[in-house]
């Protein structure tokens, strides 16, 4: 898939979320489509913008920072969401230049950034606490079981604002399996705010599944490969 595909792949994933949308009785306009532009080029990733896309999404630190800067912010409208798993020695080259952390995991890294966050005396940084429904051993997200005291402890660490929750999808081809993930992070964000917690965003679904998590209720979704093409 080429470069001169992503406007016209663009126009598919709108109409596809659209649909979701109205099967699932949603309003398109509480979703957010986040483009996953790790290892894209800044080309790539200016036509994305041409074609409609606001918030791009990153997994690498470094990578990220160096094409910040070969872009003229200053002139385009992007925000970037960090998706990958983020090292507690990254935190400060990332946490101050992104709008939101997706992949909250442990408490040793939700101190970090709010240290940082609030020895820079910005605002608090948006953050998603990632959950590892799958209980997959290699996955990193935080156990279902711990969720409600992960998230009682987050509420002292006055420089973040979390947000919602996030998964990673098992690889299971079995989509059915991967609804039941769906399900029971929205379960979840259920349980937690009959607790008192406010979590407005559920980040799930990516490109070939993204129609089941706005089946169960996901506000973001991650797309890469059906707007960019296969990795190369």
């Amino acid at each position: 898939m080429s470069n001169l595909n992503i406007s016209e792949n663009i126009k598919l994933i709108k109409e596809r979320l659209a649909e979701a949308a109205h099967l699932s009785g949603r309003n398109l306009d509480d979703i957010l489509l986040v483009a996953v532009s790790k290892t894209k080029s800044i080309g790539q990733i200016l036509e994305a913008y041409a074609g409609g896309i606001k918030v791009f999404g990153e997994n690498y630190a470094q990578e990220f920072c160096e094409k910040r800067e070969l872009l003229n912010l200053k002139e385009i409208d992007i925000k970037f969401h960090f998706i990958g798993h983020l090292q507690s020695n990254k935190v400060k080259l990332i946490a101050d230049k992104v709008s939101c952390i997706q992949t909250l995991d442990s408490l040793s890294l939700a101190n970090k950034i709010n240290q940082f966050i609030s020895q820079q005396g910005i605002i608090p940084l948006s953050v998603l606490v990632q959950v590892n429904v799958s209980n997959e051993p290699q996955k990193s997200g935080v156990n279902s079981e711990v969720l409600i005291d992960f998230l009682g402890k987050l509420t002292e660490l006055t420089s973040l604002k979390v947000q919602g929750l996030m998964t990673v999808g098992s690889f299971s081809e079995d989509l059915s399996v991967r609804r039941k993930e769906f399900a029971l992070l929205r379960s979840l964000r259920d349980k937690a705010e009959s607790e008192g917690f406010t979590l407005n965003d559920l980040s799930m679904g990516m490109s070939d599944d993204f129609e089941l998590a706005i089946a169960e209720g996901a506000t973001i979704v991650r797309v890469g490969s059906a707007i960019f093409g296969e990795r190369n």
